[in-house]
């Protein structure tokens, strides 16, 4: 990102979007919303992690995943997840 107002319209546009992989992922608004302050925090924070190698899309979504190995779930949810996530992949 290249500047505050850039990373506004950003924010704008996709927080809602990361919001609800995050709520979908967690089962928790309030960690939902935690993960999303968390991503968009570190993309503010350090804005060369975006090297454009990929959408803005993919790497929020990215980023947001990450965020939630970080969060307080317990293993056994992100396991849970995992092998749930496995299961649907391998049935298509």
């Amino acid at each position: 990102m290249r500047n505050e107002p850039e990373l506004a319209l950003i924010y704008q546009r996709y927080a809602p979007i990361v919001f609800r992989r995050a709520r979908q992922i967690l089962g928790s608004e309030v960690d939902a919303g935690e993960v999303v302050q968390d991503v968009f925090l570190s993309l503010l924070e350090r804005p060369a992690q975006y090297g454009g190698r990929s959408s803005i899309t993919t790497f929020l979504y990215r980023m947001t995943a990450l965020a939630w190995f970080a969060t307080d779930v317990p293993v056994a949810v992100h396991a849970a997840h995992d092998s749930a996530r496995f299961a649907s992949s391998r049935s298509v």
